[in-house]
């Protein structure tokens, strides 16, 4: 028997051309900086070789796996273990298994997951990750192409891919709000990545603004920006705070960990929580209620992520199966503070 002829794939295109899948898949979305005579070469490429990349990621989801594909970036962070579990059992209630993929913030790893929806190995995919710069190319031609999709990081703005995310720049205000109305106006704030970081820029947005807010100023000096989010590099990141001749009396961590880690560099100068030094955390990770100063936080409603984010995976994944073409759901859900020890 004669075997159909093997349809081109990414992989295929980018073999031949020399580059990277995530070169071709900018090249053919027109995003991101690429040489204007290899786009040119890649799409001359794509064109002779017959590859068209939304009509294969449509044919990918035709095929049911009754499998969800769970991108996250590092599931050793407590945030991320904690909404993985939620969205596993909201996908069992639904009766599909849920395929965790841990990018350990890798670029290389994270395009290994992307090339199991492109082998059909998956219905849909949560995304619970800042997508690297050179794989967003790909996130958006899986959309452009109908594949189930929905974000629960707030990384991916865009109108034709859904999400459902928190609103970080009100949750920072809270706290902003809740430490100026206990006196504080000295305020740190303690976090990771860059303003690419969109999480990180919305809560450094909503701590500058609530500074702004209440007629105080924002002192880059104030402001800490850490190589991880963890607590080894918190509690570093905190010791040049609390070393300055006028250190804060309170602040902001970007996370819970980070939180944990700002706890033990405090008490090591020798000072107490929140007496000396008051913290206030963000996520509202089950760790923070167990450590010695119970912490206050802004609490993120996971369950209802995980409810709402595999709600829309699915009702895309049944406009799929009828053919329709999808329509993105855009939902912002708002977080709470949780008072506690720690402020």
């Amino acid at each position: 028997m004669k075997l159909p002829p093997k349809k081109t794939t990414i992989k295929d295109v980018a073999t031949m051309a020399g580059v990277s899948t995530s070169t071709v898949s900018r090249a053919l979305n027109d995003t991101g900086r690429i040489d204007a005579s290899t786009k040119t070469r890649i799409r001359e490429l794509s064109d002779r070789l017959g590859y068209r990349p939304s009509a294969f990621a449509r044919g990918l989801v035709m095929r049911k796996t009754k499998t969800i594909l769970l991108i996250a970036s590092d599931i050793s962070n407590a945030y991320f273990a904690e909404i993985t579990k939620c969205i596993s059992k909201e996908c069992r209630a639904n009766g599909y298994k849920l395929l965790l993929g841990d990018t350990d913030e890798n670029p290389d790893i994270e395009n290994e997951y992307l090339d199991i929806i492109r082998e059909g190995m998956v219905d849909a995919a949560i995304v619970a990750c800042h997508p690297s710069d050179d794989n967003v190319g790909q996130y958006l031609d899986l959309a452009r192409g109908n594949f189930p999709l929905v974000f629960v990081d707030s990384a991916m703005i865009f109108p034709n891919v859904s999400r459902v995310i928190v609103d970080n720049a009100a949750g920072a205000e809270m706290i902003l709000d809740y430490l100026v109305s206990k006196g504080h106006t000295n305020i740190g704030f303690v976090a990771h990545g860059s303003n690419e970081d969109h999480a990180t820029y919305e809560r450094q947005e909503g701590f500058a603004q609530g500074l702004i807010k209440h007629g105080l100023e924002v002192r880059p000096d104030n402001i800490v920006i850490l190589e991880h989010a963890m607590e080894h590099d918190a509690l570093v990141g905190t010791g040049k705070l609390l070393e300055r001749e006028d250190p804060p009396t309170a602040i902001f961590a970007f996370n819970d960990m980070v939180a944990i880690g700002c706890i033990a560099s405090i008490k090591r100068h020798g000072l107490k929580v929140p007496e000396d030094v008051a913290v206030v955390g963000y996520d509202d990770v089950e760790l923070g209620t167990l450590i010695d100063v119970p912490l206050t936080t802004v609490s993120i409603p996971k369950l209802e992520i995980a409810k709402r984010a595999v709600g829309v995976v699915l009702e895309l994944i049944a406009q799929n199966s009828q053919e329709k073409n999808l329509v993105p759901e855009h939902i912002l859900l708002k977080p709470t503070l949780v008072i506690r020890d720690s402020a």
